[in-house]
């Protein structure tokens, strides 16, 4: 009896290391994806999730009449950068004397800041400033919001400047200083910080989004309500918009390379992909030479 015991514990103390999760399984690890802008987010608007510690992800984005190209990096696993350069095809880049056909082309630096760490009871929280040293067309600021329930990523955020043009609510801070009623949306040449802009505005907006990871399938739909409005035409003329709701789905094709395809504004298909790498797991350079 002694001995079935003793083989029992030894049995027991050897599986121990061999626990499998069912997500060892599944093809692909699914992550947060990136938005329309190339940061971590739903479709137009962001949520608060991040890219893993030591990353770097180019993105390329397209629908009409706005083309995104961006380069995001989480140099620490609380800060995410982005630069960002667009073409917006239903626009000239100046008077057709000198420039012809050519669309309009602008550029921006956006950062996301982790603000709380998700919890069993408390969401992930961030901040974060689109367009911070840009000409101002995209220029917004947010603070999200992003809980996981099962399968299900929820997202509820606080939008100023151009994610905030639904304008369902007053802008909170003004009750602390009435200098946050006032907000300066005139647009420039890009490269200096507006930093008395922030935050500002007399109505701002609520903004919501989830996402639903099917594990299995390696696949991660989503759906938003986006408070961006370009029928009111903040960050370009103004565009046709036959639904608040945007939809879309995106897929790994490898653990580098992802794809999504997108309906938005009820009238609009947009494609995108993006091309990651995990910087931190591994050197990049493998070192030949003996140690000293």
């Amino acid at each position: 009896m002694k001995k079935l015991i003793l083989l029992l514990l030894i049995v027991i103390a050897a599986s121990l290391p061999l626990r499998a999760s069912i997500d060892d399984y599944y093809p692909y690890k699914v992550l947060p994806s990136s938005s329309n802008y190339g940061n971590t987010g739903i479709l137009e608007v962001p949520n608060a999730r991040m890219m893993p510690e030591a990353s770097l992800r180019f993105n390329f984005s397209s629908s009409f009449p706005n083309e995104f190209t961006s380069l995001t990096a989480s140099p620490f696993n609380w800060l995410e950068a982005s630069y960002r350069y667009v073409e917006i095809k239903n626009q000239l880049y100046g008077p057709a004397a000198y420039s012809g056909n050519q669309s309009f082309k602008d550029k921006g630096f956006d950062i996301k800041i982790k603000l709380l760490n998700e919890s069993y009871y408390l969401p992930q929280i961030a901040i974060g400033w689109n367009d911070l040293a840009g000409t101002g067309r995209f220029a917004a600021e947010y603070i999200a919001a992003t809980k996981q329930i099962l399968d299900l990523d929820f997202t509820l955020g606080l939008a100023w400047g151009s994610l905030g043009q639904d304008k369902n609510i007053s802008n909170p801070f003004i009750d602390f200083d009435e200098d946050f009623r006032r907000r300066d949306s005139d647009t420039g040449e890009g490269g200096s910080f507006n930093y008395k802009s922030w935050f500002s505005g007399e109505e701002v907006s609520i903004y919501s989004g989830v996402e639903y990871y099917l594990w299995r399938y390696g696949v991660v739909l989503k759906l938003e309500y986006d408070t961006s409005n370009p029928d009111i035409g903040f960050s370009g003329p103004k565009l046709e918009v036959d639904s608040r709701f945007n939809i879309g789905l995106t897929k790994p094709v490898n653990e580098n390379l992802s794809l999504g395809l997108s309906f938005e504004r009820g009238n609009e298909f947009r494609f995108s992909f993006d091309i990651k790498g995990d910087y931190g797991r591994r050197p990049l350079v493998k070192k030949n030479d003996p140690p000293k």
